[in-house]
């Protein structure tokens, strides 16, 4: 059986959440792993699609998804993942995850906050396609997708801020279990136990959760070539604000 690929999309900078996402794979079967943005130095056994190294956010994330979703070379289904994403447990195959109804998750949250107004435009653009309850696949864990069912959704976000992620799995009927967010934060507790884990730079550098993942996978990957640094880097990673996608296939070596 022919396994999919996985699609990282990557800002530039150092990025040492990548170098343990990569590593977390080998809890993961897979075909080919792509990163679409920017690899570090250190990547190597990759397939990578370069973009300009502007500053940005989530218009060049969604940019380089839309780049993967295009590729001729890349599976018609292929895992979606973040560099922040970790993978904690053995998996025969990725399982199919939401977090319950949007609607719900709406109204969990105590701020509003980029997430919380995402989701509610998310909502909105769902009920405008017929879904009148719909599901909220955005729980910080990676999600098996298709490259047309991906640009389906990508096609009808008038801007930036959706959820992609919500906006395929439901306009897919997808289904899954319900889980809950696998975003470690300051303040939760059993983290432990997750079979998935998502960090961002503060919390995987200078909080427990962020030792439990280093610590978990101490042994390199085939997907890096130079250690890392004795100490996680505090760097900030650059942001990637709008580029032009250059469709050149190059494998990272040493």
């Amino acid at each position: 059986m022919t396994q999919p690929d996985i699609v990282y999309v990557v800002r530039p900078g150092p990025n040492e959440e990548l170098r343990y996402s990569l590593r977390s794979l080998s809890n993961l079967p897979h075909g080919r792993v792509w990163i679409f943005g920017a690899a570090p130095s250190w990547v190597t056994g990759v397939e990578v699609v370069t973009v300009n190294k502007r500053p940005g956010g989530h218009g060049a994330a969604k940019a380089n998804l839309k780049a993967a979703c295009q590729h001729p070379d890349v599976s018609e289904t292929f895992i979606y993942f973040n560099d922040d994403f970790f993978v904690m447990q053995p998996h025969d195959s990725l399982p199919v995850m939401h977090r319950g109804l949007v609607a719900e998750v709406i109204d969990s949250k105590k701020m509003v906050n980029s997430y919380t107004r995402a989701s509610r435009q998310t909502l909105e653009l769902l009920k405008k396609q017929g879904i009148a309850q719909p599901l909220m696949y955005d729980l910080h864990a990676p999600l098996t997708v298709t490259k047309a069912g991906m640009l389906e959704a990508l096609t009808l976000c008038p801007s930036v801020m959706y959820q992609e992620r919500t906006l395929f799995g439901n306009l897919n009927a997808v289904g899954g279990e319900k889980r809950r967010n696998y975003k470690a934060g300051r303040t939760h507790t059993g983290w432990k136990s997750w079979p998935f884990l998502s960090t961002n730079d503060s919390t995987f550098t200078s909080l427990p959760v962020g030792k439990h993942i280093r610590s978990a996978f101490p042994d390199p990957s085939p997907y890096e070539t130079d250690p890392p640094p004795a100490k996680a880097s505090r760097e900030p990673r650059i942001p990637v604000r709008y580029h032009t996608v250059g469709h050149r296939l190059r494998p990272v070596t040493a």
